[in-house]
């Protein structure tokens, strides 16, 4: 879950001002009530942070492409 992986290396104000700053205004469109309501249950939701090991890029020898995303 982002709870654990993403949101605790991450600012809200940081997130608000990279959608604002989108060069489509269009795709910005309801990230404030999104980022919103994900930094807020994060405050609540029962979990651990993850390690910092988790913000390190992944590195090896084969040579890979890693998608994210719903």
């Amino acid at each position: 879950m982002e709870r654990n992986a993403e949101i605790p290396f991450d600012r809200f104000e940081h997130s608000v001002t990279a959608a604002a700053s989108l060069d489509i205004p269009e795709r910005a469109r309801g990230v404030l009530e999104s980022l919103t309501v994900r930094f807020a249950t994060c405050e609540v939701w029962p979990s651990v942070q993850a390690p910092a090991i988790e913000t390190l890029p992944v590195t090896g020898d084969v040579p890979t492409l890693m998608l994210a995303g719903a």
